[in-house]
């Protein structure tokens, strides 16, 4: 594993400012979750920029366990400098944590404290990114969210041996692509050795 230091997102605007997407406080970012203290203590509120599809800078934030901070600001980095397109960025109170709702609106997130204790969006170890550009396809052909419409051609859309796909997992995460019996396009989480520190 290796660290990069990035510079401040104040640092990528376009001549009229960034679109912001988001700009709440860690405690409006974490209210209604119903994850204990000592989880909630572990998080942070990461401000991110991106190119929207409008093609404008847009200015996003998502909470994420502090372990993986420097790696969601050098993603983003990366995914400007490749113009690679992220719909939006919301921390998930604003779907008052519904998963569901969040992927049909194709909204980016790392922390979502749920049901089930082994995934790493409990722990903001994990990042799901353009979920309905690239949804979970499950081995009958069902896609989650219902409205997920997979198309490499398009930008925000993860493929096979993309340099975008091979940086993230340079960085130590794990895609879900053939993860068990489903693909899930999305989902990048750390791999178990990183956990474990």
């Amino acid at each position: 594993m290796f660290e990069i230091k990035v510079g401040n997102v104040d640092e990528v605007i376009d001549d009229d400012g960034p679109v912001f997407d988001s700009n709440m406080s860690f405690d409006e970012a974490i209210k209604g979750s119903s994850a204990p203290k000592d989880v909630i203590d572990q998080m942070v509120l990461v401000d991110v920029r991106y190119y929207g599809v409008d093609s404008r800078v847009h200015h996003g934030q998502i909470m994420a366990n502090k372990k993986i901070e420097n790696d969601i600001k050098v993603i983003f980095y990366k995914f400007l400098e490749y113009k690679f397109v992220v719909e939006k960025c919301v921390p998930m109170s604003f779907y008052s944590w519904d998963e569901e709702k969040a992927m049909q609106d194709n909204n980016t997130y790392s922390f979502c404290y749920g049901k089930n204790k082994d995934d790493k969006n409990n722990l903001g170890l994990a990042l799901d990114i353009n979920p309905r550009f690239n949804p979970l396809i499950k081995e009958d052909g069902l896609l989650q969210p219902k409205n997920g419409d997979y198309n490499v051609e398009r930008s925000g859309t993860f493929a096979v041996n993309s340099n975008v796909v091979k940086f993230i997992e340079a960085l130590g995460f794990v895609w879900g692509r053939g993860d068990k019996d489903v693909d899930d396009m999305h989902h990048f989480e750390k791999d178990k050795q990183f956990c474990k520190k």
